[in-house]
């Protein structure tokens, strides 16, 4: 748990993940890049990474999503642009 042994609690927790890129490009990606999604892996867990932000978070958790992911958990709102997706849930709702 990150929140574990501090007094304050964040008034936000913003979640960037990894996700894979739409469509194939020319270029590859960077050595280091192609490691770390190798390590990373899948989001399977970004539900109950979404709930523990929840309850860390005073005021509210943002997550980024690809605009075309599914929704996780019902959010209380979204920001679309072009290319990405940013569903917002009030902290404990």
């Amino acid at each position: 748990d990150a929140h574990a042994g501090t007094d304050a609690a964040p008034d936000a927790v913003v979640i960037d993940p990894m996700f894979p890129p739409k469509k194939k490009k020319s270029a590859l990606p960077r050595k280091e890049m192609v490691v770390l999604r190798a390590l990373v892996g899948s989001d399977h867990d970004a539900e109950e990474l979404v709930e523990a932000a929840r309850r860390c978070a005073r005021m509210r958790v943002v997550l980024k999503r690809s605009d075309d992911a599914p929704e996780l958990a019902a959010p209380d709102w979204s920001v679309e642009g072009k290319t990405v997706r940013f569903d917002v849930w009030r902290a404990g709702s």
